[in-house]
């Protein structure tokens, strides 16, 4: 999962090291079973499961070098999937399907590859090279196999495109209106709307019929933004806004981008709403909402994510916990667990196989 804050991201760092716990003590909130250590894993990081949960990918750095390496958790083998050479950083990568993995990898010369690898055939293949300034993969496209989408510039403005895996070849989905420069899409890949500026403005602009039909509202500036899109709602028709115009602190919306109507969704709370937490690695997906005063809390936009987020709550009740990485059964996760003032610890819970593996701790 990433914590995408209002004004930032929220960053973690930690090192791995690996237990056995039991799940049913996430389900049950009752006593953990005896810790096993079995293995070390230094300098990883990143970590995220395949779609069937089976696999966990995560980047290594060791000889002052970038791997991508994967963890099969059934026989818990540890191999080397890719590496980079001559400089190259791994800036992101992602599963497409059990068997393909997306990467976003940064030159030494400022361009932007995207690469696929290939589990399968065991074979890596490059894709197309962009700028590394303007370029941000949107969405996975579940029930299409053979495209994602992603927006980039250097192709006459800052369009929205699919990139066909198989054939490497770009096509324009949307094109930019003129001042776009962020694009809100549901996973199907349907433009939901748009963040924009014009001058000092910052704009929240929907779309219609064709780029002309494109509505306008202004939202703020960058020093006092009145609206924040926090993402797409679940219902994937919606957009989830953080509204500083009508209270302060602020309220969370489902706003309409049709009609542009409002649902509050939470009310103001003590404080101003800190970040969204998505369950995707890519595109504007949130599941809740974190508000912090003396330790950081969430409001829920998924229920079945409350439900496993609290499971893992109860079982681990002294640290703050985020979900990193889902499987799409919601069977397998990735959870990151971190105290004050310790560094954290990643931990595995599996509910089919009733167990809480930690791979995970500096």
């Amino acid at each position: 999962m990433r914590a995408m804050g209002f004004t930032g991201f929220l960053t973690r760092r930690a090192a791995w090291i690996a237990t056995a716990l039991a799940w049913t003590a996430c389900r049950l909130g009752a006593e953990p079973f005896p810790v096993e250590r079995f293995y070390e894993l230094p300098e990883f990081g990143r970590p995220r499961l395949s779609p069937d949960g089976t696999k966990l990918a995560m980047w290594q750095r060791r000889d002052q070098k970038q791997y991508l390496m994967q963890l099969d958790l059934a026989t818990m083998k540890l191999s080397t999937l890719m590496h980079f050479k001559d400089g190259a950083e791994l800036a992101n990568y992602w599963w497409k399907n059990n068997d393909l993995i997306l990467t976003l990898v940064d030159n030494t010369n400022g361009s932007r590859d995207f690469r696929l690898m290939d589990l399968k055939a065991n074979k890596e293949r490059f894709l197309v090279q962009t700028e590394r300034s303007s370029t941000e993969l949107l969405g996975m496209l579940p029930d299409d196999p053979d495209h994602v989408l992603m927006a980039a510039s250097g192709w006459g403005g800052y369009n929205l495109f699919k990139l066909n895996l198989r054939t490497e070849k770009l096509e324009i989905v949307e094109k930019n209106p003129g001042v776009v420069e962020k694009w809100i899409v549901s996973r199907s890949g349907v433009v939901l709307g748009a963040i924009g500026r014009r001058d000092a403005r910052l704009l929240l602009m929907t779309p219609g019929a064709t780029a002309k039909d494109w509505k306008e509202g202004e939202i703020g500036s960058d020093k006092s933004p009145h609206w924040t899109v926090a993402g797409v709602h679940p219902d994937q028709h919606r957009l989830v806004v953080v509204d500083r115009a009508s209270a302060s602190p602020a309220v969370v919306v489902a706003l309409d981008p049709v009609s542009l109507k409002q649902t509050v969704l939470f009310p103001s709370e003590d404080s101003d709403p800190l970040a969204s937490e998505s369950a995707d690695d890519v595109g504007l997906q949130p599941c809740s909402i974190i508000y912090e005063t003396d330790r950081p809390h969430r409001r829920f936009l998924d229920e079945n994510f409350q439900l496993l987020q609290g499971s893992i709550d109860a079982a681990l009740p002294d640290t703050d916990n985020q979900i990193v990485s889902l499987s799409v059964d919601r069977n397998t996760a990735v959870i990151f667990s971190r105290g004050d003032p310790d560094r954290g610890a990643y931990y595995l819970p599996n509910r089919k196989m009733q167990k809480l593996t930690v791979p995970g701790a500096p």
